[in-house]
């Protein structure tokens, strides 16, 4: 178990200390990336877990809330789009 994330942190910990290094989109880059990762991650548990689910909107959503205020102020902030994101949901649904 301690080996696993020993190897884990060996890999995964690079490139976040190169990206905080060169800074700005290169932190958003590596954090945009790690949210889609967990993203497709925690709806494959969903799906395999019997549970439906819309993975594309999903991924869609978590990107949003990660980083809908770093990459460009909106007058409603992130808020706005997660509200609309939410109607459309409901729609859907």
């Amino acid at each position: 178990m301690l080996r696993d994330r020993a190897r884990s942190a060996a890999v995964l910990v690079p490139p976040v200390i190169v990206a905080l290094w060169l800074g700005g989109p290169w932190i958003l880059l590596v954090v945009g990336l790690a949210v889609v990762v967990a993203a497709i991650d925690a709806f494959r548990l969903l799906t395999a877990a019997g549970h439906a689910s819309f993975t594309s909107l999903g991924i869609l959503l978590a990107v949003v809330a990660a980083l809908g205020d770093s990459v460009r102020s909106l007058p409603g902030g992130s808020a706005l789009i997660l509200a609309a994101l939410g109607i459309v949901l409901v729609g859907t649904a």
